[in-house]
């Protein structure tokens, strides 16, 4: 009998497939002198950091970022509503249960963002609007900074808060002070001081967007 010939020993495979595209390198990290900047145009637009996470940078189509992994959300007891619907693009009726302080919060899990404004959405309703409340930001759950506070239940001021009719959006600006321009935070959290429209502690919200630089993290 005679001998097989052996066929020729294989090497590793190349990298890259002869004639074949390398893929581009990894984008550099993000810093405070090199963000990735989210500029707001209107009201929950397709710049929004959530809405960048839901669509994986805009590729794809939108997905809500919870489901994706993207995000975490967290909140005070839930009285109605899915919790998911506070990062959704449909207005929904969620609320929280009747409690003083009642709040709806967001994790950017590794992300960090200096948050430039925000928008929220009412839901398609004109009773137990939020009238009072504070936008805080953290980076350990422990301790929460204020980078925003609207109280619209003052004499004078209820006639121009936008979210008072149904389904009504408003975008809200930071006005940062010198010590918090280099600070970059992951937690967010909407957090009602004193009571509703209805004169109830249930806080009343159907969407959320941020918009501000990205400092820290994969985006998307």
């Amino acid at each position: 009998w005679g001998k097989r010939p052996r066929g020729k020993k294989r090497g590793p495979p190349p990298e890259h497939p002869p004639g074949a595209r390398a893929p581009p390198p990894p984008p550099p990290p993000l810093t405070f002198d090199a963000p990735m900047a989210f500029r707001w145009t209107k009201d929950f637009d397709e710049n929004g950091i959530l809405y960048f996470l839901g669509t994986n940078g805009g590729i794809k189509s939108w997905r809500n970022p919870q489901s994706l992994g993207k995000v975490r959300l967290f909140s005070s007891p839930v009285g109605f509503g899915k919790l998911e619907d506070l990062v959704g693009n449909q207005v929904v009726n969620l609320r929280t249960t009747n409690e003083p302080d009642s709040f709806f919060g967001v994790d950017l899990i590794s992300r960090k963002i200096v948050l430039e404004g925000y928008c929220l959405r009412n839901r398609n309703s004109t009773s137990h609007v939020v009238m009072t409340w504070e936008l805080q930001a953290s980076n350990d759950d422990q301790v929460w900074i204020t980078l925003d506070a609207r109280d619209f239940a003052l004499p004078g001021r209820s006639d121009g808060h936008r979210l008072r009719q149904g389904g009504a959006t408003a975008y809200y600006e930071i006005i940062r002070r010198p010590e918090q321009e280099q600070v970059g935070y992951r937690l967010f959290r909407v957090i009602q001081r004193g009571k509703n429209s209805s004169g109830s502690f249930n806080l009343v919200l159907s969407g959320i967007e941020f918009y501000g630089l990205a400092v820290e993290g994969s985006f998307p």
